[in-house]
Parts: C-alpha cells; sequence; structure tokens
C-alpha cells in the first residue's frame, strides 16, 4: 500500500500521479479539525488538475468526432462533448474553446491549471486577453510577465484579471481602445419580466465610465434619501432612483430633484432640500424645465490614471476603483470636467502622484502615506510623530496641488499639549 505523506507535506508538493492517489486516500481518513483547512486546499489542488485533463480531453474528442465527420462516419464536434459531460452544447462550446486556447496559446496557464495552483475560474478571466490581443508574440510577452509578477496561490479571479489588464496596456496600450469601440457597438438597455411577480430586471451595457455615472447618481440619491429618514432600503431607494431620473426625463421637468423620505420628490430646483425655492430663482425654474441643471453639490468620481496618459505622452487606460478600465482618450475628454477626481500614479512605482487640485484637507489613505514617509514633524529638534502632525502644502493650495509630492512635509501646528 502507498504511503500517504502528512497534509502539510501534501499541500505544497507538486502534483503527479502519486500526488492524486496520496490526496485521494486521505477522502477516506478521518481528518482532524486543525487539518481541515490543509485537506480543503489540497481537495481543490486536485479538483483543478482534474479541471485541466477535463479541458484538454475535450479538445481531443471535439477534434476526434470533426474528422469522424469529415469521413462520412458521424460525430458532431462538441455535442459529443455535451452529452459526455451532460451539459448544453453551448456549455461544451466553452470548453472546448478554453481547452483549445490553453493547449495553443497559453502554456504557462495550462501549467498552474494542471499543478492545481489557479482555478477555471481564474483561467475564463485571463482568457479574455486573446479578445483583444491578436499579435501571438505580444500575447505570449503579456502571459510570461503576468505569471512573473503573480502569486497564483494569493490572487482572485478578480485581481489576476487586474493585474493582466494592466501588464496589456503596458505591452500594448491600444489593445484595449480596440476592444472598447468593438464593444461599444454592443451597448443596450435590456428588460426581462418575472410575470410571476409582476417585477423585471432592468440591465444595461454600457462603457465603464457611463455605467459608474448612473451608479453614483442612484447611489447617491438612495443614501440622500435614507439619511433624510425613508426606512425602505437602499436597494429599493436605488431603483427608486432610477425610475424617478426617467419619469423626469419623459415628463420634462429635469431640474435638479431628489427622493423625500415620504417616497415623493422634492422638486425644488435649488435641490438644497427647502420647500420653495428663492424668489431670483422662479424665473429660471420656468425658463429652464426642458434643459437639465446640474445640482448645487455635483457628485465626485475618482479615476485613477497615470501621469503619462494625462499629458498625451502615453495612451494607457486609466480605472475607476473597484469598476474597471476607462479609455485613455475619454479621460483627457473629461478633463475639464470638475466632477471628475484623477488621482495620477507612477506608471512604473504605482506611487501616488496627484489627488487632484479641488480638495484642500488630504485624504486620510494619503497623509498616511505622507506621514509613513516622515515619523517626526519638521520642526527644530523636534520629536513629536508625524501623526499629531498637520500638513501643509510646500507650493501654496491651491496653485500646488493636495498630492503625495506637494504634502512632503508634515509641519507641527498643534504646539500645546491637551490633557
Amino acid at each position: 500500500m502507498t504511503q500517504v505523506r502528512p497534509l502539510s507535506e501534501l499541500v505544497d508538493a507538486r502534483v503527479d500521479e502519486e500526488w492524486l492517489h496520496e490526496v485521494v486516500a486521505w477522502r477516506s481518513r478521518s481528518i482532524p479539525v486543525a487539518d481541515q483547512p490543509l485537506a480543503l486546499k489540497c481537495f481543490a489542488r486536485a479538483e483543478r488538475a482534474f479541471t485541466a485533463s477535463r479541458l484538454i480531453t475535450a479538445v481531443a474528442v471535439a477534434e476526434e468526432t470533426v474528422e469522424l465527420a469529415e469521413l462520412g462516419r458521424g460525430g458532431f464536434g462538441p455535442y459529443e462533448v455535451a452529452v459526455a459531460l451532460n451539459v448544453t452544447a453551448g456549455a461544451a462550446t466553452g470548453q472546448v474553446q478554453r481547452g483549445n486556447a490553453l493547449l495553443t496559446r497559453f502554456p504557462l496557464t495550462l501549467a498552474r491549471l494542471a499543478d492545481g495552483r489557479i482555478s477555471e475560474y481564474h483561467v475564463i478571466r485571463l482568457l479574455e486577453l486573446a479578445r483583444s490581443l491578436a499579435d501571438e508574440d505580444l500575447l505570449a510577452r503579456c502571459e510570461r510577465l503576468i505569471w512573473r509578477h503573480a502569486d497564483p496561490r494569493r490572487l482572485t479571479p478578480g485581481q489576476l484579471a487586474a493585474l493582466a489588464r494592466r501588464i496589456l496596456a503596458t505591452v500594448d496600450p491600444h489593445a484595449f481602445d480596440r476592444t472598447h469601440e468593438q464593444e461599444r457597438r454592443y451597448a443596450d438597455v435590456t428588460v426581462r419580466h418575472d410575470l410571476g411577480s409582476g417585477m423585471a430586471w432592468l440591465s444595461a451595457y454600457l462603457p465603464t465610465l457611463d455605467a459608474a455615472m448612473v451608479m453614483t447618481m442612484v447611489d447617491t440619491a438612495a443614501n440622500a434619501a435614507k439619511a433624510a429618514g425613508d426606512p425602505r432600503p437602499l436597494g429599493q431607494l436605488r431603483a427608486e432612483a432610477l425610475r424617478h431620473a426617467a419619469e423626469a426625463h419623459l415628463t420634462g421637468a429635469t431640474t435638479a430633484t431628489s427622493l423625500t423620505a415620504d417616497g415623493t420628490h422634492s422638486t425644488d430646483p435649488t435641490a438644497d432640500g427647502s420647500t420653495a425655492a428663492p424668489a431670483e430663482e422662479r424665473p429660471r425654474r420656468e425658463a429652464g424645465r426642458t434643459a437639465t441643471r446640474r445640482a448645487r453639490r455635483p457628485v465626485e468620481l475618482q479615476v485613477a490614471v497615470s501621469y503619462e496618459t494625462v499629458i498625451g505622452a502615453s495612451d494607457a487606460p486609466g480605472e475607476i476603483p473597484g469598476a474597471g478600465p476607462v479609455p485613455a482618450q475619454a479621460i483627457r475628454d473629461l478633463l475639464a470636467d470638475a466632477r471628475v477626481r484623477l488621482i495620477t500614479y507612477d506608471r512604473d512605482t504605482g506611487r501616488m502622484l496627484d489627488y487632484g487640485r479641488k480638495t484642500y484637507r488630504a485624504p486620510a489613505l494619503l497623509a498616511g502615506a505622507v506621514t509613513a514617509l516622515y515619523q517626526t514633524s519638521i520642526g527644530p529638534g523636534s520629536t513629536t510623530p508625524a501623526a499629531n502632525s498637520d500638513l501643509d502644502h510646500t507650493n501654496p493650495y491651491p496653485t500646488g496641488s493636495t498630492s503625495y509630492l506637494n504634502l512632503d512635509l508634515p509641519t507641527l501646528f498643534r504646539t500645546v499639549a491637551v490633557g
């Protein structure tokens, strides 16, 4: 009988036939509670290794049945795979395509899947590279760079996709723009009705920047209504904000409005919560009913972008934190929009260069970065921790920006101890 190694030794060992036999043997054993997380990791690696075998075999089955069909002996490619796996023809086609891409275009990724280091979800996100990069040499270079920087044991599929996107932007900054322009043609809004409840799902396929603006709008309206005392859930308030925006557009009531706690809408063009517009605003209300008027406090969108992209020296896309990439030209078109804050960063080091010029007080993360660099105040002989000092602008605000480079000197203003 094969000697079975402890789970602590198996968890990081190379996946081979002996390893698989040992992991399978652990299935029939009583696993101590302390070792169950290790067993979970081993079982996941084994499942991923078999996933690689499944995808490769699916390709072989599909190719063999296609050859039989060409010889007049039957066989329908992915349909044979669908029958074998008891899935739809569409799902089988997807597996065949993934397996073929791994075999022909992503050998390094296939090796990590076969070793159980990544999952099929990682593969799916990574194969999105192939959609925008047709040059095989560039694709191979991207894959090498990805696995040079990525630790497959710590990256989620989404994090791996984000890393791949940044590397692709460095290797071929125009690839993302090409894909974006292709996909813009398919922008659409669709509705799916749930006949059993009288409800419906409304879905939109939009450029990332536009989608972020829409979500910011409904989030802002929902949070304002909640703060005003509306008892409804935030999700319901978001849906109400979207419905109200459509209603306002259709009725021509496009002056700034807001949700109120009782579910109705304030139509005061000042949008500041008052119940009646000032006298000087009333003529404007009547004259401008068909034109959208910006609220007094515009909502801010944050866009992270390299300095080279801002000045036009690079076409590397920027990114809306938590949302996704934005084409370089779209960002440059927004430079004059006061509602957008550009967070510029060094493309090589990732260090923040500028948080924008429209805010005086440094945000918590930026302040933390500066105080971490300077351990104490720069006052003569001072030993006061930098965290207890006030930041100041080297070049006075607003000429100088509230940025990492312009906040290098934490200056002690609070010289009197309290308590």
